[in-house]
């Protein structure tokens, strides 16, 4: 099958008989020699169709270059080579064509394999006065509003990072503030009971050294009517009556050693958990953490539908997790 424009070479070993296709007819297989060049579409045609091509009201002034201008022909082609695209298909092919069907644009090898059937139209003759047309400006009504939902999105965006940011702040800061609070009050309980121990603590030694004193004092009390027995054993009558004041004095001393030993003990204490407290510790002990998080899907796909209606002005809560202190 022909492409359109392209040159076709045929004779045997030198010789080469350069022939250019109408590109018009290519378009439908058929593999007519081209009788000039429209100046203005950049296009080989033959005479029948730039009879045809001249009909339209767009077409009408368009100016038909024979064969023999090959210069112009060939300048021409190299310019307008140069504005358009090539064709991502066929790297080698220039995107020339328009095919209102499909709404595609494309070369020659496009148009001849993949929309032979179709009405085709040069870009050419569809892009002069393409700014007042209904679809461009629908096209750049698009785009204006595109970019302004883009925007207005970017910025919903960065509303939704600022706030993870925040809720996570708020989040770990509460986590810390309850623990903070967990640990006030248990060095406050802390404080009270080693407060109640070292009372007891310091009424035991307080009681235990005035005991240890009032056996000292009876230590030398027993020590001098020691001395005094052995001073005056060889005197009876000395001897007699002090013998009779000390037993008074010893049988005080008796009661007095027996209520010293009443009182000396060691005041023992223990400390004996709390119930709620235990319970507290056990629970701190098998907790696992976090470990409970909600997705509201309503709220999902409340938000996304609002996206898809273009409520994104409304303020919706597209997404929310739900933590809690799980064992």
């Amino acid at each position: 099958m022909a492409v359109p424009g392209r040159k076709k070479y045929a004779g045997e070993q030198s010789e080469l008989l350069l022939k250019i296709v109408c590109e018009p007819c290519s378009l439908y297989g058929s593999e007519i020699s081209s009788d000039g060049y429209c100046k203005e579409c950049e296009e080989n045609m033959c005479s029948t169709c730039f009879k045809h091509h001249r009909k339209g009201k767009l077409c009408r002034n368009h100016v038909f270059l024979p064969v023999g201008c090959s210069d112009v022909q060939t300048t021409t082609t190299k310019q307008s080579d140069g504005l358009l695209d090539k064709c991502h298909k066929h790297v080698q092919e220039i995107v020339k064509f328009y095919c209102p069907t499909h709404e595609v644009t494309g070369c020659r090898d496009c148009i001849i394999f993949e929309h032979k059937p179709c009405d085709i139209t040069y870009i050419t003759d569809i892009s002069i006065g393409l700014d007042e047309t209904e679809y461009i400006g629908k096209v750049v009504k698009e785009i204006d509003t595109s970019t302004e939902k883009v925007k207005e999105l970017q910025s919903k965006i960065q509303t939704n990072i600022n706030s993870t940011h925040t809720v996570h702040k708020k989040f770990t800061c509460d986590v810390h503030q309850f623990k903070e609070r967990i640990l006030e009050k248990m060095d406050k309980l802390t404080v009270d009971a080693c407060e109640q121990a070292t009372g007891f603590k310091t009424e035991t030694l307080s009681l235990l050294g005035n005991l240890e004193i009032e056996a000292s004092n009876i230590m030398e009390e027993l020590s001098s009517m020691q001395m005094t027995t052995e001073t005056e054993k060889n005197e009876p009558i000395k001897y007699f009556i002090t013998a009779k004041r000390l037993g008074k004095r010893l049988d005080e001393i008796k009661k007095k050693l027996t209520d010293i030993g009443t009182k000396n003990v060691a005041r023992e204490y223990t400390f004996l958990k709390n119930r709620n407290m235990e319970n507290i510790e056990n629970a701190i002990e098998t907790c696992k953490g976090i470990d409970f998080i909600q997705n509201c899907e309503k709220d999902v796909k409340q938000g996304k539908q609002n996206f898809q209606n273009g409520n994104l002005t409304k303020r919706s809560r597209v997404t929310w997790f739900q933590f809690s202190w799980g064992a």
